[in-house]
């Protein structure tokens, strides 16, 4: 973040010569060569104007990018939904435009659609009920904010003609303000009209498909136990809405992963994949040990781990061969196969641990992934060549440890889900 330092303390530094007037003009020779080959003394205001924010190719293209931004965490055969059959659609974001992020400070809420808008303009037979305010009135003064009331009828009834065969769509989250800069959170929670909300429809039905929206890793834990699927859409822009009903209606296929892990509970935070080892880890052989490094009353993994995400298709990634080559690179080569009956994306992560060294090492770093788009029965080849370099590390006297070094290299499709592992020397 920017400091007022300069600001306050700059003009009497110059004055007193602590700071030689030649270091300022030189920082300010920097900045106007910089704008020299922008061209902006040609044309200052070079760049889109507010005219050209919300045109058809840049909705298309937030359109694009919030399909693929959603991750399936779970699916118990309930996804996609039939258009063919009524569904009712809950929850406060099903009337919400709160689709942008904290930081989008010139983003125009107005533009935003709400989900309930998107079902009326596809003409999908569905029912939207709010059945409550993304926060309550104690929570809105505890994060210092005010939000739209809901205007739709609040009361219970609507509950009570809900069966065990009606499917509900739950679109549920944070406030926006409730993550990003300033908005430390000590539990991970929902708010609690929403947790509400959730328990009194989780009685009603199993049918539940549940899409959060939030800008930061949440406590899922019973969101995941009473719906059959779950749909991470973080906060998914202008065009976020359309996304996530092309998504539950199998219009998209999901094909996003999580780019960190959703602890268990608040807990274990902070929770990663590339946790350094211990002297005690963990293992099948010693799950019953009490000395060994864990939680006595929750699992040490997370609810979802890094690179997870489901697919409406399934892959096979085979063929797995990794070489070091004379020019100073790892070769790794995979075949990936959609096994499935729809078009689809998967995402080849290669991990790498090493073995032996110095000094304490993470459990497994991602180095390379490719998103590969495959029709139902198309194989394609995936290739990586890693310079050895990118392996090296710092050694306990702080220098570079690049050559003698025994590595595990893995490949799979999210971080505990490792479908091959070679290990070789460098």
């Amino acid at each position: 973040m920017m400091s007022p330092a300069y600001m306050l303390c700059l003009e009497k530094l110059v004055e007193s010569g602590k700071i030689p007037e030649a270091f300022v003009d030189e920082s300010a020779f920097r900045v106007l060569m910089m704008k020299n080959q922008l061209g902006l003394f040609e044309n200052p205001f070079a760049g889109l104007g507010k005219s050209g924010k919300l045109t058809l190719h840049n909705r298309e293209k937030a359109y694009q990018l919030a399909g693929e931004s959603c991750v399936l965490l779970k699916n118990e055969k309930l996804l996609p939904l039939s258009m063919k059959k009524k569904v009712i659609w809950a929850g406060p974001y099903t009337a919400s435009r709160e689709f942008l992020s904290r930081w989008s400070i010139f983003g125009e809420h107005e533009a935003v659609e709400t989900i309930e808008d998107i079902l009326q303009k596809k003409q999908i037979e569905a029912e939207c009920i709010t059945g409550c305010n993304i926060l309550s009135d104690e929570e809105c003064k505890v994060w210092q904010v005010e939000q739209e009331l809901s205007d739709k009828p609040r009361d219970e009834q609507w509950l009570e003609t809900i069966t065990h065969e009606d499917t509900v769509v739950c679109v549920l989250g944070e406030h926006e303000s409730q993550s990003g800069e300033a908005a430390s959170r000590a539990f991970l929670t929902l708010p609690e009209e929403q947790q509400v909300l959730f328990e009194k429809i989780a009685e009603r039905t199993s049918n539940i498909v549940t899409v959060v929206i939030t800008g930061r890793p949440l406590d899922l834990r019973r969101i995941s136990e009473k719906s059959k699927a779950v749909i991470m859409a973080w906060r998914p822009g202008t065009m976020g809405a359309e996304a996530i009903i092309d998504l539950v209606y199998g219009r998209i296929n999901p094909s996003g992963k999580l780019s960190v892990s959703i602890p268990w509970c608040v807990g274990q935070v902070p929770i990663s994949y590339w946790d350094v080892k211990t002297g005690h880890i963990l293992t099948e052989d010693n799950s019953e040990n009490r000395f060994a490094s864990r939680y006595m009353d929750i699992p040490n993994t997370p609810l979802y781990p890094f690179g997870y995400g489901l697919s409406y298709t399934e892959f096979d990634i085979s063929d797995i061969d990794v070489q070091t080559g004379q020019d100073k690179k790892v070769h790794i080569h995979c075949n990936v196969c959609n096994t499935g009956n729809v078009a689809g994306a998967e995402v080849v992560q290669c991990y790498y641990e090493t073995l032996y060294a110095s000094v304490v090492r993470p459990k497994k770093e991602l180095v390379r992934f490719r998103k590969v788009f495959l029709e139902p029965g198309e194989k394609k080849n995936v290739d990586f060549f890693i310079d050895q370099e990118e392996f090296s590390y710092y050694g306990k006297n702080m220098e570079t440890v690049s050559s003698g070094m025994k590595l595990r290299i893995s490949i799979g499709n999210s971080s505990d889900h490792l479908v091959s592992e070679n290990i070789i020397q460098v």
